[in-house]
């Protein structure tokens, strides 16, 4: 998608533009349309296999939308650009309106993404006010746009994600049903045409699109790979239908695939049968009367909740806490109460469907219901039961699970691969860089050629901070970046944690030279999904024990708590760097010990008049490209390993000698 802005900016096709811009201006809107058809057109939507909304491979998590006659075109510019979730904005082929993209979670397919177009429209038509109109062609998903020639164009990949509003309640709904965009957001629907109505769709339709939802390993199951098949039968769908989802199967077999079809009678298995298998394999919360909730009671309330709040709101039992999805991409703790926002939007939505039927024994008993919840100690209790639902309650161990997956400002980095893709509520990630991965440094690779004149240190540095940025514990190493003052040591710890964001933390040099870990659970609990854990510098008299050194770096389960919480155990996913002006000293001579211990020198001193006491700003003007640095280094880890140079060996050879020599000494 960049690339493509990029040439728009740069006026790759201004030729082309003049040129349908004169015609339009000489020959008129007829000649203008047939000349703007030769121009090349992109579909940001995603990826297809041809070009029909059918052929849908993966969304790009980009919604876009066309704007003509806008009048004062700069005007609406200005109102665009300042939105968090518009993603680019240029000026259309004609020069008079504008085409823009809005940032939406991935959608599944064609329906779904005509949802939720239809809901940024409506939020886009706020934005800009006036009587403005959008061409309601960008609702299909596979909808192309034409390429122009803007110099200004906008181009803003930290855009954060638009999320659909709560639509107003149903006047016909005195409850709230499931979460369901269909069922939910149907307001939405009169803006997109031909949204599939859930009422309306037959049950051939229904089937395949929970067909084309669910998970392909109960294609791996004997038997669920027959109860499938049956309710597809059941539903009206074709062999042809049943047998291609079956090849996503290693076990597929054409023969037995086609035999087992034709004993296949119809039974109780059909399309709801489907759909409920589809909804499960997404994780998605049951509907009320699969929830077995009286209607009326806090438990129901608690389920209603839940059903309408799961996607942003979650809670861990050991933490005390709700955890709130933040639409920076990640997840939160609750700071600001959202759990009791959750509450009392389900609450206003009920009271006004309520409102909206008073003059019926239903509505009175509606209203009579939501007074009763809108007492504190019943929306209390509603929330406490809330926080035990299944779709709900999330274990610690949950959290930041994947050590390869680095959350950034403009999406979600695979330290795998090193490819970006969207943020994704389901990753359950709570850190981020807080900003976006990409770009050059170039005054940060003279800065480390300055510092670490030994080119073979410097690539092994790289690799170290890039094998911390991956939450994995197998090196059992610690980084002592040792030397004086004026070498640099600082301003290189500030730019990489301030890369690093979330994802860094500094702890006390004490947790190394402590009598133990156990005088410090708040502290251990802070190491809990961090990456790059930095000591401050130890007394130059403090002894590091190994008993603690292992813990710390060894990979073994930590058990920590937080202030007012139970103690929780967790794996580790951080990596120990300790920078420090003096060695610190040990009376530890084992062999495990020393095998953890890499002494970075840091010896080069840099005169005073050649100091920049702007360094650090200018520094932070490139952390994109220092936190890229970094996802190279994680790259050439899983490459080339954590072999270190033979400066560092031996360095750290003369560091043991001296404390050897020390040890028998005292």
């Amino acid at each position: 998608m960049r690339e493509y802005l990029e040439r728009i900016r740069a006026g790759h096709w201004s030729p082309a533009i003049v040129h349908v811009r004169k015609v339009r201006e000489t020959k008129g809107a007829k000649a203008y349309k047939a000349a703007k058809e030769n121009l090349p057109a992109i579909a940001f939507a995603g990826r297809f296999s041809g070009r029909c909304n059918a052929g849908l491979i993966e969304h790009s998590g980009c919604i876009n939308y066309d704007y003509d006659h806008l009048g004062d075109v700069q005007d609406a510019r200005r109102k665009l650009e300042a939105s968090p979730h518009v993603v680019f904005c240029f000026v259309s082929p004609s020069g008079e309106g504008l085409k823009l993209g809005l940032r939406v979670s991935p959608c599944a397919d064609d329906a779904e993404h005509k949802i939720v177009w239809a809901a940024g429209a409506k939020y886009l038509r706020k934005l800009l006010g006036g009587d403005v109109k959008e061409d309601k062609g960008c609702k299909d998903v596979a909808r192309l746009c034409f390429v122009s020639h803007d110099p200004d164009t906008c181009i803003n990949e930290a855009a954060t994600v638009f999320e659909l509003p709560p639509p107003e309640p149903d006047p016909d709904e005195l409850g709230i049903l499931s979460f369901n965009a269909e069922a939910d957001y149907g307001e939405y629907a009169a803006d997109a045409d031909h949204v599939v109505d859930s009422d309306k769709r037959s049950d051939a339709d229904k089937a395949r699109a929970a067909l084309a939802r669910m998970n392909p390993s109960r294609a791996d199951d004997y038997t669920s790979w027959s109860e499938v098949g049956m309710a597809c039968k059941t539903a009206g769908l074709a062999f042809s239908e049943w047998d291609s989802w079956s090849r996503q199967s290693a076990k597929y077999d054409a023969d037995v695939c086609r035999q087992k079809w034709d004993t296949f009678q119809r039974n109780d298995l059909n399309v709801g049968s489907l759909i409920r298998w589809a909804r499960i394999d997404n994780g998605e919360p049951p509907t009320l009367k699969e929830a077995g909730a009286i209607e009326g009671t806090e438990l129901w309330f608690s389920r209603v909740i839940a059903n309408q709040h799961s996607h942003h709101l979650k809670h861990v039992w050991p933490w005390k806490s709700w955890m709130g999805w933040d639409n920076a991409g990640h997840w939160r703790r609750d700071e600001t109460g959202i759990a009791w926002q959750a509450a009392k939007s389900t609450l206003k939505r009920m009271a006004a469907a309520a409102a909206k039927a008073a003059g019926t024994d239903a509505g009175k008993e509606a209203l009579e219901r939501c007074a009763k919840y809108s007492r504190k100690t019943a929306l209390d209790f509603a929330l406490k039961l809330t926080a035990s639902e299944l779709d709900i309650t999330v274990l610690p161990t949950e959290w930041d699970a994947d050590p390869y997956l680095l959350n950034c400002s403009n999406g979600t980095v695979d330290l795998r691969d090193g490819k970006l893709r969207e943020h994704r509520k389901d990753d359950l990630i709570t850190k981020s860089t807080k900003i976006a991965a990409g770009g050059d440094a170039p005054r940060w690779r003279a800065f480390l050629a300055q510092i670490i004149p030994d080119p073979d240190v410097r690539d092994y540095l790289q690799r170290a901070v890039g094998y911390s940025a991956i939450g994995i514990v197998t090196e059992h190493v610690l980084h002592i970046a040792w030397g004086g003052g004026a070498n640099g040591k600082s301003v290189f710890f500030n730019a990489i944690t301030h890369a690093l964001g979330d994802y860094a933390s500094t702890v006390p040099g004490t947790l190394l030279v402590s009598d133990g870990l156990r005088e410090h659970p708040t502290v251990i609990a802070s190491l809990h999904g961090i990456r790059f854990a930095l000591a401050s510098e130890t007394e130059e008299d403090g002894r590091v024990r190994a008993a603690q050194l292992k813990q710390l770096t060894g990979g073994d389960t930590l058990t920590a708590r937080r202030m007012r919480e139970d103690f929780w155990s967790f794996e580790p996913s951080h990596t120990l760097w300790l920078q420090t002006n003096h060695k610190p000293q040990t009376r530890e001579a084992t062999h495990g010990f020393w095998r953890r211990v890499r002494l970075i020198p840091f010896t080069v001193t840099i005169p005073s008049e050649q100091q920049d006491k702007d360094l650090t700003g200018k520094l932070r003007a490139e952390a994109g490209g220092i936190l890229q640095w970094i996802i190279d280094g994680a790259l050439q880890y899983l490459t080339d390993g954590l072999e270190p140079p033979e400066a560092i060996v031996a360095a750290t050879a003369e560091y043991q000698q001296e404390q050897d020599e020390l040890a028998d000494f005292l």
